[in-house]
């Protein structure tokens, strides 16, 4: 289930925000995205109980549906439209390179510092 409540949060925080970049400008969604992001991966490294996981990949998932929109609009907003595959390529390339060298790290924090 939070395989999916994570994705859907992040649904409704993308409607959301371009609704209100399209009102306002993105710029201000990016420290908002990005707190709401750690808040709920802190959650989770913290959490007991499954209410808990769901609550914080909820909250995690705002976050980054929020700083998603807002990253990629102020992207597409300093090229011409022919360049928005490449903003769109480099995008998800840089988040695909983020979540591998995460892992790598974090791989090697615990294998540092104990598993458990």
């Amino acid at each position: 289930m939070a395989l999916f409540v994570q994705p859907a949060a992040a649904t409704v925080a993308r409607r959301l925000a371009g609704r209100y970049a399209d009102r306002r400008g993105p710029a201000a969604l990016l420290l908002p995205g990005l707190l709401l992001s750690a808040v709920g991966t802190l959650l989770m490294a913290l959490t007991g109980s499954p209410a808990t996981v769901f609550v914080s990949v909820a909250l995690f998932g705002l976050g980054f549906g929020t700083a998603q929109n807002a990253t990629s609009t102020l992207m597409y907003a300093r090229v011409p439209a022919a360049g928005y595959g490449t903003v769109s390529a480099l995008w998800n390339c840089a988040y695909d390179a983020g979540t591998g060298a995460r892992a790598v790290a974090f791989g090697w924090l615990a294998a540092g510092a104990g598993y458990p």
